[in-house]
Parts: structure tokens; sequence; C-alpha cells
């Protein structure tokens, strides 16, 4: 019966099923094939939960729920998930008719893996989109906006899975402002919509709706839509990107860990398209010339990610001694090739180039091809590596010691390669242990199921899973940490008995209190079935916490601590660790909303006052997450805006951590609830959240801001030792962030010193990123050779002949923005000479210098140099289209700029108009990258220069529309109100 039924929905034989239903006497587990994205692409669940995921004909459901009654349907499986979660996700609303309604309301409050609810499930049917409105249509618009454990709403999912259909529906029951809110990592609606692998249809709808300023919106780690859809999407988007916004968008825009576009494109494993399209652009330069934060360019990821055809690319395009070029721990393609799990044709065809002794180089951790094959890859590469180096290439140790068995073992695709080895090698090579004590038996119980489970058994005998590894931790603890499934954990108890669940580690932790931080409810009832309740009180010995501690620490559910908290009463939230930590703060540390309303049901909102380690509240720790936006919102909302201010024990509150660890969301939030006072609280060291947001590792934006809206007098405001925001940012923030701050206070910015005598240039060696560092020098150099010039008094030119050799430097150093050669180059000048280069819609454009650098430099800096050389006047100066450079410093720069054009030129320049009739402030309306010039001259100059037509009749309010976002509109709104748009 199982091998017939198990066929049948391999094959998704709907008529076969149809027939052996009837004929099932329970709801059993099964193994079965065909899921793409397990490990040995099975899945061990009842039969029922396959019948959803697998079959097109109802009929089946319908028999199983008039055989056993509709309440079977509510069982999990070891991802906590409802028949109700799988039918969201797989089929269409019809199948929902078939649950009983009281059932299907139980269910939509049920969270599964990752604490999604049903909602979430029927936002990831990438079939159809009936279930997803059908429980809109139930449940309300709020459905859409609850959050999964990693901030995903249904709306952020719908956009990943789903088509414009959608993404209409949204905007019809939330308004186009949905599209805005922020998930994982910090992504908009329009980020998850470019990562959407089945169409690009959402995007493009999205931009039409949104603007194409929300392609250029950046995530916590610096990725826009660009570099998401160069990596998920074909050749249609990446000409939407490039009609949108020019070919300057995917040149040489960086994420966090400086991967370009480029890099992304070479790491889509749909398709090579995007890439070959960006390679026409822009050459094959591209692939060689960047390299992200660990030394990878994007031929390395065209090795791990695609296949032969991407590989004849790059030879075709770099020649075959590119391949020899080294990435990250001085891996070559060879390495990455080894590394890919789509398919093992780019390492075949490397092979075919390099020969056989290529396989035996190691990287810089001593890790070999043959290791990252047997961890990545099946046994047609482990074949290979046998017919081309001999058996002798398997006893290599590489990092950790581990031989490539260990690696096997972390295969987390399949264990075809471990069998295989086991095979080759013999049974004797599953016990060596590499330097932490592990063997193959452990890694394999923590990353793989009850298939490689058998096979240790039958090699070795069930003793061997009693073997001690790293921290004592036998087979047991290994596979209660195992978060994929709980299938080898439950089938080990069988073996080995219940007993085996209560031997603790080195650290006092049990399986119990393993199971509980990395798996679901199902182990939480197998443990209470094998052991009874008694278990889930032990505490362990490290930091004396109990299961339902480490309950509150599991960050792929929280469905064990609700079991938790539902077989054991409330009270068991408010035990203290050993640091004083409650599961209240660990939860608030390692979960969602979810868990933190649950707390508040169970134990009232006042349970968010409790004090943990150092006196921390949950608004402490979710301040100190840049993952905890959300959390962080709801809690101050939940607490009101007094908690902000509670200091923990070393003084900082809520709002000096915001400021070092997340975003400007978090800032504006707290100036709305405590206006910009709070932001000169002294903590921790007498710093301001300012001194803390020069700290903050993800970007200098949140410093930037605070500096913008506190005035420059923050600047040089100095902590306990001494150190000014100055001195925090050499050490923490780029070279720009450095110049930012030049352009606020002037050159001494350079010789502030702290109590121990250091400056800027100091601090600027005590940066761990070496690469930053090195920008940090070379900009040091060049800011100090303009200084000294700037203050030198009488300074001449050194070359008063606008060389043909100096404006070649001009051109590179605009069209590059590099703002420090930039300045060193305008010192040579002696007059505003004109300059043609090509802008980045490839248009030729010339226009003075002054033109130039407005348009395309970031630093106030040489804006007041051209200014000091040349007088004011320069800026009056009018290109062929009649325009100023104060028109165009309206149009790209923010409002610093417009104050020191009016502090040179006083007021009347702003009503200078242009041959199309445009004043500074239609200037200012097509300004995509801020509104902040907008909104400083209403402020200076009255509304109604929104209403003065240009040539072609268009107001302010038409450019603003057409140009920037709802900020603008809601300006116009106040300024003129809601009959400004009938215009």
């Amino acid at each position: 019966m199982e091998p017939e039924l198990r066929a049948a929905l391999e094959a998704k034989d709907d008529e076969k099923l149809q027939q052996l239903c009837p004929l099932i006497d329970s709801n059993m587990e099964l193994t079965v094939g065909g899921y793409k994205y397990f490990f040995n692409e099975e899945r061990t669940q009842p039969v029922t939960h396959h019948i959803v995921c697998k079959t097109r004909s109802s009929q089946c459901l319908k028999l199983l729920i008039d055989k056993f009654g509709p309440e079977f349907v509510t069982c999990r499986n070891d991802r906590d998930e409802t028949v109700v979660h799988l039918i969201a996700q797989h089929q269409d609303d019809s199948w929902m008719e078939l649950i009983p309604e009281p059932i299907v309301q139980q269910s939509l409050k049920v969270t599964a893996w990752k604490g999604r609810t049903v909602t979430h499930y029927a936002a990831m049917n990438d079939v159809s989109d009936s279930v997803l409105k059908l429980l809109v249509d139930k449940c309300g618009v709020d459905c859409l906006k609850s959050l999964d454990n990693d901030g995903n709403t249904a709306l952020h999912l719908a956009a990943q899975y789903q088509g414009s259909d959608s993404m209409k529906l949204a905007k019809t029951v939330l308004g186009t402002d949905c599209f805005q809110s922020r998930g994982f990592s910090n992504r908009t609606v329009i980020h998850y919509a470019a990562s959407n692998t089945s169409s690009h249809t959402s995007l493009k709808w999205l931009v039409v709706l949104c603007g194409t300023d929300c392609l250029k919106a950046s995530d916590k780690d610096g990725y826009t839509a660009v570099h998401l859809a160069a990596q998920y999407q074909g050749i249609k988007s990446m000409e939407l990107m490039k009609d949108a916004l020019g070919t300057a968008c995917f040149y040489p825009s960086k994420s966090s860990q400086e991967k370009t576009v480029f890099h992304c494109a070479a790491s889509n494993r749909s398709s090579n398209a995007s890439l070959k399209w960006l390679v026409q652009e822009f050459g094959s330069d591209c692939l060689t010339k960047f390299s992200d934060k660990f030394g990878n360019m994007p031929l390395h990821f065209v090795a791990e990610w695609q296949g032969a055809d991407s590989m004849e690319l790059m030879k075709k395009e770099l020649g075959s001694s590119c391949f020899q070029l080294q990435g990250k721990s001085h891996k070559t393609s060879i390495h990455y090739a080894a590394a890919n799990r789509e398919s093992n044709e780019s390492l075949k065809w490397l092979l075919n180039e390099y020969g056989p002794e290529s396989l035996k180089v190691p990287d810089k951790d001593g890790n070999t091809a043959v290791h990252l094959a047997a961890q990545n890859q099946g046994v047609d590469s482990m074949e290979l590596m046998k017919t081309k180096l001999g058996d002798a290439c398997f006893e290599i140790k590489g990092k950790l010691r581990w031989t490539p068995v260990h690696f096997a073992a972390t295969n987390l695709s399949s264990n075809a390669s471990l069998k295989w080895l086991v095979k080759e090698l013999g049974s004797d090579c599953l016990e060596l242990p590499d330097k932490d004590g592990n063997t193959a038996i452990h890694l394999a119980a923590r990353y793989q199921g009850i298939d490689s489970m058998k096979l240790m058994k039958e090699a070795l005998g069930k003793d061997c899973f009693l073997l001690k590894g790293c921290l004592n931790r036998t087979a047991i603890h290994c596979a209660a940490t195992n978060e994929s499934s709980n299938q080898s954990l439950k089938w080990l108890v069988r073996e080995c008995g219940a007993e085996s669940l209560t031997v603790p580690d080195q650290n006092g932790h049990t399986a119990v209190h393993l199971a509980s931080q990395y798996q679901g409810t199902d182990s939480m009832e197998l443990i209470k079935q094998e052991l009874g309740t008694e278990y889930f009180f032990l505490e362990e010995s490290l930091f004396a916490r109990t299961p339902v501690h480490c309950a509150a620490f599991n960050r792929v559910s929280n469905a064990s601590l609700k079991w938790l908290v539902k077989e054991f009463g409330c009270g068991c939230l408010k035990t203290p660790d050993k640091d004083g930590d409650t599961p209240i703060h660990l939860a608030t540390q390692c979960q969602s909303i979810d868990s933190l309303e649950l707390m508040k049901i169970e134990l009232g909102i006042n349970c968010f006052q409790l004090k943990g380690y150092s006196n921390r509240m949950p608004i402490h720790i979710a301040a100190s997450s840049s993952e905890k936006l959300a959390l962080f919102n709801w809690l101050v909302k939940e607490c009101g805006p007094d908690c902000l201010k509670v200091p923990e024990k070393n003084g900082n509150t809520a709002v000096h951590l915001a400021a070092q660890y997340q975003g400007i969301e978090s800032m504006k939030l707290i100036k709305k609830e405590l206006g910009t006072g709070c932001f000169h609280l002294k903590g921790r060291l007498m710093r301001t959240p300012v001194h803390c947001a020069a700290c903050n590792k993800f970007g200098y934006s949140v410093l930037k801001w605070l500096v913008l809206k506190c005035g420059p007098d923050c600047v040089a405001a100095v902590d306990k030792d001494g150190n000014t925001i100055v001195h925090l940012a050499a050490e923490h923030q780029s070279a720009d962030l450095l110049q930012f701050l030049i352009d606020q206070i002037g050159p001494q910015v350079l010789s502030l010193k702290n109590n121990k005598g250091e400056t800027l240039v100091e601090c600027v060696e005590k940066d761990s990123d070496n690469d930053r560092k090195a920008r940090k020098r070379n900009w040091i150099e060049l800011t100090k050779d303009f200084e000294s010039f700037y203050l030198e008094e009488g300074a001449v030119s050194v070359n008063a002949e606008a060389t043909d050799d100096l404006l070649n430097q001009l051109r590179t150093a605009l069209e590059a923005r590099d703002d420090a050669l930039l300045r060193r180059l305008c010192l040579l000048l002696n007059s505003n000479v004109e300059l043609t280069f090509n802008d980045c819609l490839n248009k030729h454009r010339t226009q003075s210098v002054t033109h130039h650098v407005v348009c395309k430099s970031r630093s106030l800096q040489c804006l007041k140099l051209l200014i000091s050389k040349f007088g004011p006047d320069c800026l009056l100066n009018r290109n062929s289209r009649g325009e100023t450079a104060v028109h165009l410093t309206a149009m790209h720069q923010e409002n610093l700029w417009m104050k020191l054009i009016l502090e040179a030129l006083g007021r009347d320049c702003f009503k200078d108009t242009a041959s199309n009739g445009r004043m500074v402030t239609h200037y200012a309306a097509t300004n995509e990258t801020s509104n902040s010039s907008l909104k400083w001259l209403v402020a200076e100059f009255g509304r109604d220069c929104l209403l003065v037509p240009d040539k072609e009749g268009s107001t302010v309010v038409h450019l603003a529309a057409e140009y920037q976002g709802v900020d603008s509109m809601e300006l116009m709104n106040r300024e003129l109100e809601t009959d400004c748009f009938k215009g």
C-alpha cells in the first residue's frame, strides 16, 4: 500500500490516488519525493499534507474528510503546517470550501514555519491568487499586515511570488503607501517584486504606480531593486531599469558587501540573459573590474551559480587566464564551480580547460574543489574526482581538519555523495573526528535526514549515535538542532530510547533544550510523549535557562513557545535566567510581534517593563537590532513614548541604541514622539545619540540625518573621552561621511583632538575594514592638499592653462563622481572653462565646470572652492538651455547647497528663468534624489511659487507629481489644499 501511494503521489496521478484514498486506514506519515527545495527532494509528513501539495483534484481530500472527519486537517507536519496552510500555498479557493468554516477560522490563527499565517502561505501561491483574495474578503485587510518572524507581511510575499493582480488588490484595500512598508532586511514591496522569479509584471506595475525613485531605495545591505532584478529576473527587467533610470543605475552602485549589479546578475541561477545583456552594454571589464568586500569578482559568481554557457562567455570575453583570478580566501573559479549546487557543468568545463591538478589546489582555508564538490554536488562529481585523482583525494583534510566525508555529511541537497564515499572508503571514514571532535555522524544528524541515519546504523551499529563530539554532544543533540526537519530526532529516539533525550552536553543542554530552540511543536509533543513534562523545567548549567527560555530563543518559529505556554501557563514566561533575562526578553531578541502579542494577552502590557540583563527592558533589546524595526515600533505604540527615555545600566536609552543599530525610519519615529531634544540626551560615556549614530555600521545615513536635524553644533560635541562624532566616524564610517562633516563645519574637522590628542587621522587607523581605511587615507591626503591651498592667502593656480590633459582628467572625475580628485583638479583651473562629455544618458553636454560640478559632485566643498576662485557670478553663467548653476543645483542637490547659494548671491538669483520658462523652484520639483531643496524654497519664497507655469503650462505641482513621491504631494496639499491636483 505505502509504495503504491508514494508512487502515485510522486507521479501526481490523481486517478490512482482517488482509487487508493478509500483504502487508507490512518493519516500516516509518509516519505515522498519530488519536493525540490528539501533534502534529497523528499518530505516526511502526513498523507493529507502530501495530497494537498501533489494533486490537482480536490476529490482526494474530499474522500479523506468523509472518511476521517474534518478535524484531521488541523494536524501539523514537522514545520507546524496544517493542511489549511498547504491548501493556501498550493491550491485555489475551491479547496477551501471543503473545510468547515469553524476549522478555517481556527486555522487562520495558527502560525507555522517562520511564524507564518495561512495568509502568508496564500501569498506564496504561485499557481493562483484566489485563496489570497478569499482570505482578504473573509478576514479583512489586517490579514495582509501580519508579520512573520522575518518581518514580512503577506504583501511582501505576494510581490515575490504572484503577479500584478495581487498588487492591485493591495492598492485597493490598503492604498499606495503599503508598498513602501519594510520587511526582512528592511526591504520594501518593490524589492520583493524585483525578486520574483516567475514574472516581472508586479515590478513593472509598481514602478508605474510608485515612480522610478522606488527602484533606488536600498535595503539594509544596500541592495536596490536594480540589484535584485539582475539576480532574479531577465532582460525585460534590465531594459525597464535602463528606461526608468538610465544606464547610470547599473554602474557602479554597490551594496554594503560591495556587490555590484554585475555580481548580482552573475548570481542569477535562472538564466544568464541579464549577465549577457550587461556585458553587451558595459563591456567585458564589468566581469573583473569590481570586487566585493571579500575579493570576489562577478566571474567567480558565474562559476558558482551558472553553467557551461556562461563559462564559454567568460573565456570569449576575457580569455582563459581569467579563471585563475583569486577571490575570497584565495578561491579561483574551480573552487566556485565545485560549490555550484545547480549543476556540475561549470566544474566539468573548467576541468577540461585546466586538467585534474586544478582540483587539488587548496584555498586559504585548505579546502580543495574535492571538498566543496562533496558538500554541494552529487555522485557524478565524486566519480569525476576519483577518475581524475584516485581515492587518495578523499583523504585530504581541509578547514577544521574536515575530509570530503565531513563535507558530504553537511550537503543540504542530498546524501548521495555521502553514501558513495562510504561505499568507496569503508565505514571507518564516518568515525574520523574533526578539529572539534565532530564526526560525519554528528554532522549528518544536524544537516541531513533519516536516510543518512539508517546509513550510519547499517555501517557502524546504533552505538555510533552515542559518540561524543564538540561540547560532548551526541548525534541526538545534533539532530535536535536540525532546523530543516525533526525526522532524524524522531528516528534516533526510537533507536536509542527516550533516555537519550535527557543526556546533558558540556553546557548542560539536553536534546529537550535544543529541540525547543531549533524545532517546533511536533518535537515538543514527541518529548512529552516520551518523557512527560518534568524535563521542560530542567535548567541547563551555562545560563540557567529552561526549555521555555530556549523556545523563546527559537529563530525558526515561535510554535514551541506557544505550545509550552499553553501546556504550563503564562508563569513560565517570567522566570529569569542567570543574567536576569526572562523568555519575554529573549523572544524580543529572536522572534516577531506575534510572540509579543502572546505575552501581552497572557501577562498584560506591564510585562514589557521587566528589566533583565544590564537593566534592559524589551524596548532596549528591540532598539539594538537592525532587524527589529517593526517590533520596535510596536513596543513604542503599546508602551508609550516614555519607554524610549528609560536608561539601561550603562546609561543608554532606546534612543541611543536605535541610533547605533537601526535606520532613519526609527529616528523619524523617535522625533515624532519626543522631538529633537532627545537626540541630545547623554548616555554611556556621556555620548549623545548622534555619537552613537557615528558608530552605526549599517551606513552613514542615520548620522547624516541626525546632523541635519540637530544642526552643525552637534558635530563638535564631545563625549567623556573628548571624542566628537568626527573621531568616531573616522573609525566606523566612510570617506563620503567625513566629507559631509567638512561640508558642515569646515576644515576644522581635520584638527579636532580628543583627550588623547588624537585627530581624525589617527582614528582612521583604528578602522578594522582595510579597504575602507585605504580609501579614507587617500581622502585625507587629497583633502590636506585642498585645505592647504584653500587656507593659504593669495594662493595662485599651479597651472593657468586648461590643457587637454587637465580637461580629460576633469571629465574622468566628473563621470566617476570622484569628489576628492575633482577638488584637486579644480585647484588647477583659473577660469570657469566650458567642458563637454557624455552624461549618464550618453548625450553630449557642453557647459561650464560649475554647471557640471553641481550636477555630479556630492561634496559642497567643490562648489565652495569654485565660488572662492571665480567669484559668486560663476553661478550665473548660462548653458545652451539658458540654465544657470542655480537651476541645476536645485535639480540635483539638497537644501544645504541652496543655502550656500543664498549666502553667495542673495535672493534674486532664485527668480531667474531658463529657456523653457522654468524657475529654480520648477527644477527643484524635478529632483529625483531629494525634495529638501523644494521644501526649502517653499519655506523661503512662499507657496505662490508652486503655481507659476513654465512655457508648456506645467507648474511645480505637475512636475513634483511626475518626479517625486508622497512627501512632496503632502507638501502641496498642506500649502495649496487638494484643489491644486485638479489643474
